[in-house]
Parts: C-alpha cells; structure tokens; sequence
C-alpha cells in the first residue's frame, strides 16, 4: 500500500564500535527497547543502526553522507519510509554524530534527541533550527560533557525561540541514556516529528483578544512549496 513509516536513527558512542565480524555492539544501548517499542506498537516505524570500526570511534563526514544517501536513496523511495518523519538520536560520540547529522541535513532531520553530548562551540549552528524539535539530554554529574555546555546551549537555544527541550538528570553522570529513553515523553516526541509541523517562535500560540499578536511561525527554510491555509484558502 501507499502507507510510510517514520524512520529512527541511532548514533552509538565510541564504546560499542565494531570490528569486520561483529555489527551488532551497536545494538548493545537501547536496541532492545526500541525493537520492543515497533514489535508492541509504540514506535510503528522502521530503526537504523549504523556502526564504525574499532579504530574510527566516531562516524566521519563520509560515513554520515553515506547514511543520509542510503536514506535518500534507498530506504525513502524504496523501503516507503516518510522523508517528513526521520528522526535522529545518538549517546556520547554518537550524540556529536547527531548534531553534526543535523546541521548537515536540516531539511532531511524531523527531530533530533543527542544525549550526554553538549557542546558550547554549537551555538551558533543550533539556534539556526529554529523549527526543528531537539531534546538534549544530559546527566549533572557527568565531566566530559560538563552540564555547563547543557546549561548554555539550552540557554541560547531558548532565547532564539528554539523548539528544544532540555532534560538534567540530578544523579547521572555520562551514563544517562536509559533514563533519557525512559521519559513519559521521549516515544511521543518520536512519534509527534515531522517536517511540515509549523513553529512559533518561543513556542507561544495563545493570546488574549486584547493583545496585539506579533509571533514568528515556520518550517525549516528549503520547503519552498510550503503552502498556508487559512479556512481552506490558500493565504501565502
């Protein structure tokens, strides 16, 4: 049938990379839960596991084009996963793999969910997404990344209006991914991602009859054909 599924995306970290006879370490975080969450109905998409070898650690500029071109290239067109519904997540290593994912691909990314992997240096790059929802996640007792690099890029982002949400965990040091993917939340804001959601600026969409409205509302720049309805009729 004509029907398209979302697509998540897992990014590991440096610990569970592979050697040529081994691609299934990458699976060792999370992979169970998030099997469970398609075989039981939570997550009704398809899940990607890419992996590096042992003496790479990170995923490279090559090897996420690689990833972005078998999405395009292959599992969208032929495997019927939504180009609107591709969401990103990664720990550690693999949360730097996840930003660098998405400002690579900003029109490709639905929603994005690094963990233990904040960086000041980002800044600059993460309040242009305005529009695309990203949850950070982060354990306050972790050291390499300090909360600080949390702290500031939740600090930016919400001065730029982002759709971003951040999570601190009191008790966690760099070892906070399975309390991330154990919020009430985290499935939903899974689910609820897709390219063509508008955004309010600062998230504000409610106002008195009084006031005067002034909000900025969009999608990720590149949707050239976006179209706005208003009473069905086409407005811009």
């Amino acid at each position: 049938n004509g029907k398209t599924y979302p697509l998540y995306l897992f990014f590991h970290g440096g610990g569970e990379t592979g050697t040529l006879y081994d691609n299934e370490f990458q699976l060792y975080h999370g992979g169970q839960k998030h099997m469970n969450a398609v075989d039981n109905g939570t997550f009704d998409g398809f899940l990607l596991y890419p992996q590096v070898s042992w003496n790479s650690k990170v995923f490279s500029l090559n090897q996420r084009n690689a990833i972005r071109d078998l999405i395009e290239n292959f599992l969208i067109p032929q495997v019927q996963v939504d180009p609107f519904r591709v969401v990103v997540n990664g720990l550690s290593g693999g949360g730097g793999a996840t930003w660098n994912f998405l400002f690579e691909n900003p029109t490709l990314v639905a929603a994005a969910a690094p963990i233990s992997a904040a960086s000041i240096t980002g800044n600059a790059q993460l309040v242009q997404q305005s529009f695309t929802p990203i949850w950070l996640f982060q354990g306050a007792l972790d050291t390499k990344p300090p909360p600080v690099n949390a702290r500031g890029m939740n600090n930016a982002a919400k001065a730029a209006g982002n759709n971003f949400k951040y999570t601190e965990f009191p008790d966690r040091g760099h070892d906070c991914w399975n309390q991330s993917w154990g919020q009430a939340d985290y499935f939903p804001f899974l689910k609820r991602a897709h390219k063509a959601n508008p955004w309010a600026l600062f998230g504000r969409t409610e106002f008195c009859t009084e006031e005067t409205i002034n909000v900025t509302i969009g999608v990720t720049a590149g949707f050239d054909a976006y179209e706005w309805r208003k009473n069905d009729e086409i407005i811009i």
